[in-house]
């Protein structure tokens, strides 16, 4: 599953195999929010309602996620999911790292694309 939309993770944890729960800073967050609104065509995103709005209430919740919707998130996690596989990967590097060791797993023989 992608994003966290709150309101559907009694539904959605039960239904995966494996939760992998990115953590990262809120910098990063506020950071990737500019930089994909200066580069990407909200018009033809695949991944959000077009236009989507970089306004000041999704700001605020960037910002407050570490305080107020990630403990829930972990609630739910503990609620919902405690029998799932769940992998924590913190900050760019863990991440870079294990988007290579998912990529590896999956190409035939191991090899790199």
């Amino acid at each position: 599953m992608d994003g966290t939309y709150e309101s559907s993770l009694d539904l959605r944890i039960p239904a995966a195999d494996t939760i992998i729960l990115l953590e990262v800073s809120r910098w990063t967050c506020l950071w990737h929010a500019f930089k994909r609104k200066a580069t990407v065509d909200d018009q033809h995103r695949h991944d959000a309602p077009a236009g989507e709005k970089l306004d000041l209430a999704f700001l605020r919740y960037i910002w407050r996620y570490p305080l107020v919707t990630h403990p829930f998130v972990i609630e739910s996690i503990e609620k919902h999911g405690a029998d799932k596989n769940l992998i924590q990967v913190e900050g760019s590097t863990e991440t870079e790292q294990f988007l290579m060791q998912v990529q590896q797993v999956m190409e035939p023989n191991g090899a790199s694309a």
